[in-house]
């Protein structure tokens, strides 16, 4: 785990239980890896569904996988105070990296939110006691001054990776990577394999941040093998910015074998072309 984090190439995500046992969790995370994840973000209370805390399952899979373990940090659910502890926290379990989220209001949960910070400022406060930042990153438009002026400034508060939310369209990959690289920060493109017609108007109903590219549905409609062709629509996505980019492969509805044939297909297909890959 000597690498900082921005010099890793590939990385996928675990969901922390629902309860008090973390085995599934742990087998689930040595799968990825297999498949070729070299690194793992657990994200933080998704959707508001009450897990094990990210930052301690996080700890606990670094030390039982030997790799680095990211946790989600949500500016949703705790306050200024609780946010600097956890931070601190982190550091003494030996974790290395944070992703600052400023969380998604939940409408209709009965939940309340709290945001005394948004990611920018939870970037600062992480960077201060030493961690690294990945932050989250939505692209305005092509060639957009606001998305870049928006990158400096998480820059300036100490991220050193700007992560996307899932993409399948080549043309806004591109566009981000170019943003990242006038900001002078390392772009984490997310990739995401859809196996079918209705995940994807399943995915666009759901997200707005999620992005497909225009041919998406024909492609997946006229397959023979729709798991395959929403494969190979993710890897369109990585192969048109190479090595300019890092990627983090996102699992559909959380499912860790989902993820397994990208992740396995991005190191032949796409990381081969790279000096230094396996």
């Amino acid at each position: 785990m000597s690498q900082g984090v921005a010099e890793l190439q590939v990385f996928s995500e675990v969901l922390s239980p629902r309860d008090a046992d973390l085995g599934p969790t742990i087998m689930e995370g040595k799968a990825l890896l297999a498949a070729g994840a070299e690194a793992l973000f657990v994200p933080d209370a998704p959707g508001g569904v009450p897990r094990v805390d990210a930052v301690m399952c996080a700890a606990l899979l670094q030390q039982a996988l030997g790799v680095l373990c990211i946790p989600h940090l949500n500016c949703r659910d705790r306050n200024r105070v609780a946010l600097r502890g956890l931070l601190l926290a982190a550091r003494v379990a030996g974790i290395r990296a944070v992703k600052a989220v400023t969380g998604d209001p939940l409408p209709g949960s009965g939940i309340s939110g709290v945001w005394d910070e948004d990611s920018v400022s939870l970037a600062r406060m992480a960077a201060d006691v030493g961690l690294e930042v990945v932050i989250g990153h939505r692209l305005s438009g092509p060639g957009s001054v606001a998305s870049v002026d928006r990158l400096q400034d998480k820059v300036r508060a100490g991220a050193c990776m700007a992560m996307t939310t899932p993409l399948l369209d080549a043309t806004m990959a591109e566009a981000v990577v170019a943003d990242c690289e006038r900001a002078r920060i390392r772009p984490l493109i997310s990739l995401l394999s859809i196996p079918s017609v209705e995940v994807l108007r399943h995915l666009e109903q759901e997200s707005r941040a999620f992005r497909s590219a225009p041919d998406a549905e024909a492609r997946l409609r006229g397959a023979t093998d729709p798991v395959q062709a929403g494969v190979d629509l993710a890897l369109d996505v990585a192969s048109s910015v190479g090595a300019r980019a890092s990627f983090h492969v996102a699992l559909p509805f959380g499912r860790a074998q989902a993820g397994i044939p990208l992740l396995r297909e991005l190191r032949v297909r796409v990381l081969h072309r790279r000096p230094g890959s396996a």
